[in-house]
This record gives structure tokens, C-alpha cells and sequence, in this order.
């Protein structure tokens, strides 16, 4: 009897730290400067740098996505000469971007801010790793 309720704490323990992995899902936050235009040569770039763990970057508009925006992402560290467009995005939905699994990334978002004062934008990566730069 001693042996099955030690093998059922055992189990349970190991459930435990099992579902203990790290977190895939991840809430970047920019500060949109007041008066910016939703122009291509403007992007406001997050402090986290992402890695996807697939070959693609999924993206998912957040609080404070005002109208259209676009998502950029630029490789980090790498003689890849890939070129990633600028992908449309707004608040709520989701936009899956091509990348390579395991590669760094800085990701940056441009939107229209016609207000006097800078505000908060959010986006939610999904199936990646983040640092901080």
C-alpha cells in the first residue's frame, strides 16, 4: 500500500512540474509618439527581440491598435537578405508573417497617432521566444 501512494505522489509531482513549461505567448508594448502617420519609414520598434519556434511569426493586434497599422520584423545578427514586407494589422487579428525558426528578430509596428500625446499599443506574439535586448 505504501509503494502505490508513494508512486501516486510521485506521479502527481511530476504532472506538476510538467505543466510548469514556459510561457509561448508573449504581450509587447510600444509607445506610439503623438502625431505619428501610419508612413512606412516610421516604425516604433518594441525593447524584446522574438524568436519563433515555427517558421512563421504569429501576430495578433492588441490594446491600443487605433485603425490600420502595420508590423515589421527585421532580422538580427544574420547575412539573411530575406526582405520582409510591412504586414497590415489591426486591433483584434491575427497575421501569421514568414521568418525562420530559431532566428532573432526586432519587430516594430507604425500606426497613425493624430492625438498630442504618445499612447500605449499592444501586440501579442504567439509560439516564440522573447529577450530583451
Amino acid at each position: 500500500m505504501k509503494k502505490i501512494g508513494l508512486c501516486l505522489l510521485i506521479l502527481v509531482m511530476v504532472l506538476s512540474i510538467a505543466g510548469c513549461g514556459a510561457p509561448t505567448s508573449y504581450n509587447l508594448t510600444f509607445r506610439v509618439p503623438a502625431g505619428s502617420t501610419n508612413d512606412m519609414d516610421h516604425f516604433v520598434c518594441a525593447v524584446e527581440e522574438i524568436s519563433p519556434k515555427t517558421n512563421e511569426i504569429i501576430v495578433v493586434g492588441g490594446e491600443g491598435i487605433v485603425g490600420d497599422a502595420y508590423v515589421i520584423v527585421k532580422p538580427i545578427c544574420t547575412t539573411d537578405e530575406t526582405e520582409y514586407p510591412p504586414c497590415y494589422l489591426i486591433c483584434g487579428e491575427t497575421t501569421k508573417i514568414p521568418a525562420q525558426k530559431g532566428q532573432w528578430y526586432q519587430i516594430g509596428i507604425c500606426m497613425y497617432n493624430s492625438s498630442t500625446a504618445e499612447i500605449e499599443a499592444s501586440l501579442l506574439v504567439k509560439d516564440a521566444d522573447v529577450r530583451t535586448k
